[in-house]
């Protein structure tokens, strides 16, 4: 009998190293930084550690965290890096029978890291909490100028059926007015502006009523510039000579006991 030909074993082939995984997760305060530089600039890399992080943002960020209706989800990197971002909410509509439904905004993927497909990854997982809470439809509006962006959402199943608009109004009511800053309070606007501009003028240009002019006169305001005159116009006898009737000159106070009847002096 022949002896079998012993069959040589290959050698084990090195298995390659795993692809990267990305996380997908709610945005914590520590991803912040990350987020903000993400949206400062499209178009190139912001450094999270050049990025300030105001008072504004930290209410904002409080303000989502806390509404279990609003999401900020984050992709990141094996080694955490934060390259993509987006904000999800659920909001509940008469129209559709009554389905929920959930606008994105903020979608962003890192200047550096388009076109390898982590807006889908980051997208489809909006898409399947969306779907999880019940909802019937996502929806977004996006820069007529992101291309790229469009073609992955219209890969995605994404149709284009309406057309945007938007009117800002912080820059033309809010700031203006003294209204607090990214939705702070007024205590705490007030806290840190020492009021607001409105609240100044008023101070500046009015002064508490003493009390002594007539029922109701306390605690009201009366001008600062308010003049009474007593024994006629100036230079007409009396106060003729610029004085006020009780021997100072004009230091912009109400006189005393007059609060209730305090008016302008009369010019020549």
């Amino acid at each position: 009998m022949s002896t079998p030909t012993p069959v040589s074993t290959p050698a084990p082939v090195p298995t390659p190293a795993p692809e990267p995984t990305h996380t997908r997760r709610p945005a914590t305060r520590r991803d912040l930084p990350a987020v903000l530089a993400l949206l400062a600039d499209e178009d190139r890399v912001v450094d999270p550690a050049t990025v300030v992080v105001t008072e504004a943002y930290e209410h904002a960020f409080r303000a989502i965290d806390d509404d279990p209706r609003n999401e900020l989800l984050v992709l990141a990197d094996a080694d955490g890096t934060v390259v993509g971002c987006l904000r999800a909410t659920c909001i509940p509509g008469l129209g559709k029978g009554g389905a929920e439904r959930s606008p994105l905004e903020a979608v962003r993927i890192r200047a550096d890291r388009r076109g390898g497909g982590l807006g889908r990854v980051l997208m489809a997982l909006a898409i399947d909490r969306a779907r999880s809470r019940g909802c019937a439809r996502v929806q977004l509006t996006s820069d007529r100028r992101r291309g790229a962006a469009h073609r992955c959402y219209a890969g995605l199943g994404f149709t284009r059926s309406h057309d945007g608009f938007k009117l800002a109004l912080r820059g033309r009511c809010r700031a203006r007015r003294g209204h607090p800053p990214g939705g702070a309070t007024t205590g705490e606007h007030r806290a840190s502006t020492g009021g607001t501009r409105g609240n100044r003028q008023r101070s500046d240009r009015f002064r508490p009523c003493r009390g002594r002019g007539g029922a109701g006169s306390a605690g009201r305001l009366v001008p600062l510039r308010a003049r009474v005159w007593r024994g006629g116009a100036p230079g007409a006898g009396g106060a003729a000579d610029g004085r006020r009737a009780n021997g100072r000159r004009r230091t912009g106070r109400p006189v005393p006991g007059a609060c209730a009847t305090a008016r302008r002096a009369p010019t020549m």
